[in-house]
């Protein structure tokens, strides 16, 4: 079989080139703005794209144009692939491509990664932790051994991943914590065979095991924190989104607990703070490591 190295890079410059060319008249797609008004009106990854407009009307005008420049490169939209998402605080978007209607979703599987209307993580936490019971489970053979360090190694390598997978995106509430040391817990007590039915504490469990503190959630903040760094180091489109602010007005209520939050209060420095230190590496990861070990109790 004859491969084509180059193909992978044609692609990419394709793809690059339909969107742009689609984009010379911002304007008229509605497209979101942040930070000193520089415009998103797509994202992209890999050979997928993802479409920006604050409006009905720009992002129907906004794929129709991409669809045209696109079947000028010989590149095709396939719409029973395409989906279309509308915020929470939006109307249901009404978009056609060849005169067949894009299917209007709430909740989008991406790359493993749950992507809700609502903005909302906890749908994708308990997701993750129902593979990661399902792959426990299916390791009983394993958990019946009698080496226990060899399960603890098995267990950090094969079962945590799975259930952190795509952590550094969450912003947690106190009850995504609890349900993560819930289900930490029921690993270990699977590991040292410990009936549900037993009354023994937490604490007796991990002291069994040699551990002073639960390890899932000290995983997902240095995983977290070590990507807020990754991020602010960069002049790149994450660091413009996590800086930048959306026009528009907060709607009534209590508002919601930004991503950021947890980084500030993780840290212990402002957003602008950490963002100043993570420019240098080895303090801000003297500063990771000092936020994520263990304290003993006063």
């Amino acid at each position: 079989m004859n491969l084509n190295t180059i193909s992978p890079h044609s692609m990419g410059i394709y793809r690059q080139a339909t969107p742009d060319q689609a984009e010379d008249t911002e304007d008229k797609y509605s497209a979101i703005k942040v930070l000193n008004g520089n415009p998103i009106t797509e994202l992209r990854y890999a050979d997928d794209t993802a479409l920006l407009s604050k409006t009905t009307e720009g992002l129907n005008e906004l794929m129709q144009n991409v669809k045209k420049f696109s079947q000028n490169k010989n590149l095709l939209l396939n719409a029973k692939k395409t989906k279309v998402m509308d915020s929470d605080k939006s109307p249901a978007s009404s978009i056609l491509i060849d005169n067949e209607a894009l299917e209007n979703v709430t909740h989008f599987n991406y790359l493993g990664a749950n992507i809700e209307a609502d903005g909302k993580i906890t749908p994708d936490i308990r997701k993750r932790l129902a593979i990661a019971t399902s792959k426990l489970k299916s390791m009983m053979n394993i958990w019946k051994s009698q080496s226990t360090p060899l399960k603890m190694r098995i267990l950090k390598s094969c079962i945590f991943p799975v259930a952190t997978y795509g952590c550094e995106t969450w912003t947690l509430t106190k009850k995504d914590v609890e349900k993560k040391d819930a289900f930490e817990m029921k690993c270990y007590r699977k590991i040292l065979r410990i009936p549900w039915t037993a009354r023994r504490p937490n604490q007796s469990i991990l002291q069994e095991l040699g551990m002073k503190e639960r390890q899932l959630l000290k995983n997902i903040k240095q995983l977290k924190v070590k990507y807020f760094g990754h991020v602010v180091r960069h002049n790149n489109l994450e660091k413009l989104c996590l800086e930048g602010a959306v026009e528009g007005r907060r709607g009534r209520g209590r508002p919601r607990r930004r991503w950021t939050q947890d980084i500030s209060d993780w840290l212990g420095f402002s957003v602008r703070e950490a963002s100043i230190l993570a420019q240098d590496r080895d303090g801000f990861r003297s500063a990771v490591w000092e936020a994520t070990s263990y304290k003993d109790p006063p």
